[in-house]
């Protein structure tokens, strides 16, 4: 986390009377850690990153453990959840050392105990909590509620939006960056424009030239003729035909920032 990052949340707290902020949605989890996950992107599973004044914490099922390690996340804590099966050898080094004491000694049955486990390791035990409810479904929420004792849970998405909502000089940065990748990207898409190529044509060059340039192509829209008056259309097999308007609403991603 980078201090500019640390300030804001912290103001957070401070304003609102919070004890810790506890994240879920992939964007807020990986603004407070620096992890992001490939299990929750694709599969949607429960994932939890808590601030508080005395450190982070990531509360991630169990085969997420190795990931956090091997992606550089920096967070004082991890707890999880679930089983997973896993396997090692007689001679382990220090990170492995680490994934096998979380996956056998930090454990719990359930996400919420898991939370709760990380908030008592990083000295939360009364007051209240702000939690993300963006990702939650409302029994989620109730489960992860019940499991916290002698806290008070309030809504913590609106509060996280907003620290988010101002950015540090590397943030705005990584903006322009993302910017610039689209910019060129598209415009080698305008050049290659012509009578026969489709709108899925189009928007796979969009896409290789953002991948070509470090980024991640976030929303790629390529409508031709009457698919341009469609809102969000996904690009289809229509060719391009002369006089066709084309439209490109296109976007990218560079280190998280689209």
């Amino acid at each position: 986390m980078y201090p500019h990052q640390a300030e804001r949340l912290t103001e957070l707290l401070d304003r609102e009377k919070l004890e810790a902020l506890i994240a879920t949605t992939p964007e807020n989890c990986a603004y407070v850690t620096g992890f992001r996950s490939m299990t929750q992107a694709v599969y949607r599973t429960r994932q939890f990153a808590v601030f508080a004044r005395s450190g982070t914490a990531l509360v991630v099922p169990a085969v997420e453990i190795a990931a956090i390690f091997a992606s550089g996340a920096r967070v004082d804590h991890v707890t999880c959840f679930g089983g997973f099966l896993s396997s090692y050898t007689e001679s382990l080094g220090p990170v492995e050392e680490q994934i096998r004491s979380i996956a056998d000694n930090k454990r719990s049955p359930t996400p919420g105990a898991a939370v709760a486990a990380a908030l008592e390791l990083l000295g939360v035990r009364s007051g209240s909590v702000g939690l993300d409810e963006a990702f939650l479904t409302y029994p989620v929420w109730q489960h992860v509620t019940k499991s916290l004792a002698g806290i008070t849970v309030v809504p913590g998405w609106s509060h996280l939006l907003g620290a988010r909502r101002v950015k540090s000089p590397y943030e705005i940065e990584c903006l322009e960056r993302a910017l610039q990748i689209a910019e060129e990207s598209a415009n080698v898409v305008i050049q290659a424009l012509k009578p026969g190529v489709t709108e899925r044509e189009a928007a796979t060059i969009y896409e290789a030239e953002v991948v070509k340039r470090g980024g991640s192509p976030y929303g790629v829209i390529v409508a031709m003729g009457e698919g341009t008056s469609v809102p969000t259309p996904y690009p289809t097999d229509r060719a391009l035909r002369r006089g066709d308007l084309v439209r490109l609403d296109v976007g990218c991603a560079w280190k998280g920032y689209n």
